[in-house]
């Protein structure tokens, strides 16, 4: 089970006086249980990708394969309800998406559009209100008398509550407090590496890509680089305005300055901290 992009091209109003290319030859794979992380400057393309991947938008040139459904520019929309059940998209500022009365009807509005039963829903709504530290005593409350980051809860959880094969998530701790993005992300790890879900986040913060399988790097509409954390940000990205994560950067001034290079590339400040004591370990003696 996965989603494929082969040789995908898009062109916004295309065929019209305002036509603009978006993408071009665009090759990517998702495969199912990972974490993929898809990276790039302002314009890269990254919010068109995102469109494809459920459907939303159909490619001009090139095809999909989103889960063993053929998706090109003439595909009928009667065939991508399926698709758009199993992989769900949390756009960037979701909360913005709330409408219902309730935060109950809200979380359970999406599941039920898909069929999956009202009590079913509520059950599922319930448990990871739960796993996200939503209290129940919010689900009779209006969702706009809530702060930013349970409304930004709340709108994730009426995507996931329909459990989608993949997830697919813009931006999905922008504006949020560096503890409520920590939060947001364990939640999220914690997800793909408990079920068979793959997740795919879009992410313009590098230390949130760090922790996750593969990277896509895409610039001016096409993706130019794809590896595992490690490998991307081995590589000097920067005529992509793409920099490594602040530890990264920490780690190559050490080896600059101690004139040797660790054996691995750390992508978190915890793991970097063991390397270092080893190391540190080692030249004491």
């Amino acid at each position: 089970m996965k989603i494929s992009l082969f040789d995908v091209g898009y062109e916004y109003s295309k065929d019209t006086p305002f036509s603009s290319r978006a993408l071009e030859h665009v090759d990517m794979v998702f495969k199912e249980g990972r974490f993929y992380a898809i990276i790039g400057h302002t314009g890269s393309g990254k919010s068109t990708i995102i469109q494809h991947l459920n459907a939303l938008l159909q490619p001009t040139e090139g095809h999909l394969d989103i889960l063993g459904t053929l998706v090109t520019e003439r595909t009928k929309k009667k065939e991508l309800r399926e698709i758009r059940k199993r992989v769900g998209v949390v756009f960037q500022f979701a909360e913005q998406q709330l409408f219902e009365e309730t935060v109950l009807k809200d979380m359970i509005f999406g599941p039920m559009n898909f069929g999956i039963p009202q009590k079913e829903a509520e059950a599922r709504a319930r448990e990871l209100m739960q796993q996200l530290g939503l209290d129940e005593s919010l689900l009779e409350r209006s969702p706009f008398e809530l702060s930013g980051g349970q409304m930004r809860r709340v709108a994730i959880i009426g995507v996931l509550a329909a459990e989608p094969d993949f997830i697919v998530l813009d931006e999905p701790t922008a504006g949020l407090d560096p503890k409520g993005q920590k939060e947001l992300m364990a939640f999220f790890k914690d997800l793909q590496q408990k079920t068979t879900q793959t997740i795919i986040l879009v992410t313009h913060q590098m230390e949130q890509a760090a922790v996750t399988d593969e990277i896509y790097v895409m610039y001016k509409g096409t993706n130019v680089y794809h590896g595992t954390p490690q490998q991307v940000f081995s590589k000097d990205l920067s005529k992509y305005g793409i920099y490594p994560p602040k530890i990264v950067e920490l780690q190559r001034r050490i080896e600059q300055k101690h004139g040797f290079q660790f054996d691995e590339l750390a992508m978190t400040p915890e793991a970097f901290k063991e390397m270092y004591m080893d190391w540190g370990t080692l030249y004491v003696r």
